[in-house]
């Protein structure tokens, strides 16, 4: 007797079949929804994993030594690449290596570069030139622009 009741309810309450009472027939069309939304979660199982923080990747050699205040290479700046490995037991220096001599020669270009363009540009200050590049023109906003005419505006 309770199976009546329970059927007069619902089609009191709703007019017809509840909403969780499915036939087989009407659960063959949800079944790619519900395959849908599975590969939808696991998508987003997926994607949360990946979300993790990672562990950091190994540092090259070049960034740990910058990290610690050395040059990137040995065969940058520093002590073990500027000085002589060696010197006479009496005391007189080692000769210099080619790469010594070439870098003696780049730095003392470049001093000579930085203090003929001093002289330069303190030779445009005393006569009074701007010193630098200008700075760029800047257009004027568009309401500032005259109207542009048109045939209509004639």
């Amino acid at each position: 007797m309770a199976a009546p009741r329970a059927e007069e309810a619902r089609r009191a309450a709703g007019g017809g079949k509840s909403a969780t009472t499915v036939t087989w027939a009407e659960a063959r069309h949800f079944r790619p929804a519900a395959m849908a939304a599975r590969k939808i979660m696991r998508m987003a199982e997926r994607q949360a994993r990946s979300l993790r923080p990672l562990p950091r990747p190994a540092q090259r050699i070049g960034q740990w030594r910058v990290a610690q205040g050395f040059a990137p290479s040995t065969a940058g700046y520093g002590p073990l690449r500027d000085l002589p490995d060696w010197a006479f037991a009496d005391g007189r220096p080692a000769p210099l290596w080619k790469g010594q001599l070439r870098r003696l020669q780049e730095n003392e270009a470049l001093a000579r570069r930085a203090v003929k363009l001093s002289r330069i540009l303190a030779a445009a200050a005393e006569r009074g030139e701007p010193q630098g590049v200008p700075p760029p023109r800047l257009r004027p906003k568009g309401s500032q622009r005259p109207p542009v005419q048109t045939s209509t505006n004639q």
